[in-house]
């Protein structure tokens, strides 16, 4: 009988994988479900509790749901993609206070969103991330932007992170009122 590694028939191995599978898929619709339920409200808790509304954008649904739990839990509002050209549409409902953006994703990379992101909420605070951030071209391509994005390199260390954003949101005065929703 083969083995698929650790004395584990292929067959069993299998099944376990099968099991995984169905167990992520099942857990990422779940999560889906609940994020379009805060979508729905986020901007009316921004206003209402005064809590910045963080957009968190990776094309892996893991990394992003596993983000946007991690902010949650210290009370921030956070609304996640898997697409930038969906959440650059988000970006359009009204203010976003800060973007958390993954740099290398298909259709439009982390660097193109921030930019037209910025374009229609220039207040919004953005913060790149990527294994390829400390490449040359990347960098070159963030400085013409002409406009302020932080960087942090993966594998991101939360704690590292988490004082970023809070620096981030910091800075400056937010504006909560009505009249900036669009």
């Amino acid at each position: 009988m083969a083995t698929g590694g650790f004395g584990v028939s292929d067959a069993n191995f299998a099944g376990a994988n099968s099991e995984h599978a169905t167990a992520f898929v099942s857990w990422q619709r779940a999560k889906e479900t609940e994020n379009e339920l805060l979508k729905v409200n986020a901007r009316t808790r921004r206003v209402q509790e005064k809590i910045p509304l963080i957009v968190v954008v990776d094309d892996e649904p893991v990394v992003a749901v596993t983000l946007s739990e991690i902010l949650r839990r210290r009370g921030k509002i956070v609304v996640w993609f898997t697409e930038s050209l969906r959440a650059l549409d988000y970006f359009r409902l009204g203010p976003v206070d800060l973007l958390l953006s993954d740099i290398t994703m298909p259709e439009m990379d982390g660097v193109s969103l921030a930019a037209q992101a910025h374009a229609i909420c220039p207040a919004c605070r953005i913060l790149l991330f990527s294994a390829v951030a400390g490449e040359s071209e990347v960098t070159k391509r963030i400085a013409t932007l002409g406009i302020n994005v932080q960087l942090e390199f993966k594998p991101l260390r939360v704690p590292c992170l988490l004082l970023k954003i809070d620096g981030l949101l910091a800075c400056g005065k937010l504006d909560f009122a009505l009249v900036s929703e669009r």
